[in-house]
């Protein structure tokens, strides 16, 4: 017995298997394998993260986190009520609409041992965390090398020309420190520092200890002249009443070695008809008289 196949229905049956084929048959309630498992992590993620957010906050405003001790150490002249009450006025200012920077998290202690120098402009500073509350300040003061006159007001500085603020000059230490006049037509104060190179302050210096081993030339005080730009020119004023013109590139022993001089075989008993003597231009001395 033979059969026979339709073409047609042959086709037609291929064409119904091959569309089944491309169909997805997956049954939409049931979840794909590990689905479930993503699900669950996001969610510990989240609370995680909301939990830390929480922790945080709570961290940056707790009261016993807030800094309300201070420990200041190397202090010798400025009270320590100087500093703490600098420091309390940052640790008052506001961080963002939320937070203070007296959070001990939040306080910077860079940036807080740079206001310090601004305000005092001490040699060296250090600020240190003590948690949970306590800020610890390391402090080391400039060394007063002279006192400084501008406009009218005294300064005291250290040797390498740093004004340093802690504290008014005591008219004791007149006496006690050479002092600086400046007397030329700008301000010599920039920023905390004063605008002399460091050979001039070393020539003021020099100058002081070699006059002191000479009886009669005691120093009243150093004047920087009005006409000198360059701060090459130097004035002294003796306590005798004596003003002298120096220069700093000259050699100081040789200059008051020739001053005494002068003073004993030219000038004699009349100091009082000399108004300056001019030692700047090499062996010449320059008399000006009343």
């Amino acid at each position: 017995m033979r059969f026979f196949i339709n073409k047609k229905s042959k086709k037609k049956r291929s064409a119904i298997k091959r569309d089944y084929q491309k169909k997805k048959l997956n049954n939409p309630f049931f979840k794909k394998k590990g689905e479930g498992k993503k699900k669950r992590w996001w969610r510990l993620w989240l609370l995680l993260l909301i939990v830390l957010s929480f922790a945080v906050v709570y961290l940056l405003r707790a009261n016993w986190l807030n800094i309300n001790s201070l420990k200041i150490n190397g202090l010798g002249r400025l009270p320590e009520s100087a500093i703490s009450e600098s420091v309390n006025r940052q640790l008052a200012e506001p961080l963002g609409h939320f937070f203070k920077k007296k959070n001990i998290f939040l306080f910077n202690t860079k940036e807080g041992s740079e206001a310090l120098l601004k305000e005092f402009n001490f040699s060296q500073i250090k600020i240190s965390k003590n948690f949970p509350n306590e800020l610890v300040i390391n402090i080391q003061e400039r060394p007063y090398a002279f006192i400084w006159i501008e406009e009218g007001k005294t300064y005291y500085s250290d040797a390498n020309g740093y004004i340093i603020n802690d504290q008014e000059v005591n008219p004791e230490d007149f006496s006690l420190l050479p002092v600086v006049e400046n007397q030329s037509l700008k301000k010599m104060i920039k920023s905390g520092n004063l605008l002399l190179s460091e050979e001039y302050l070393k020539y003021i210096f020099s100058f002081k200890e070699a006059a002191s081993k000479y009886s009669d030339l005691t120093i009243s005080k150093f004047i920087v002249p009005q006409e000198d730009v360059k701060n090459k020119s130097l004035r002294v004023l003796f306590a005798d009443g004596l003003l002298a013109y120096f220069s700093i590139d000259s050699n100081i022993e040789d200059k008051l070695l020739a001053l005494e001089v002068v003073k004993r075989e030219k000038i004699k008993d009349n100091l009082n008809n000399v108004t300056y003597l001019d030692l700047r231009y090499g062996d010449k001395i320059f008399i000006g008289n009343k």
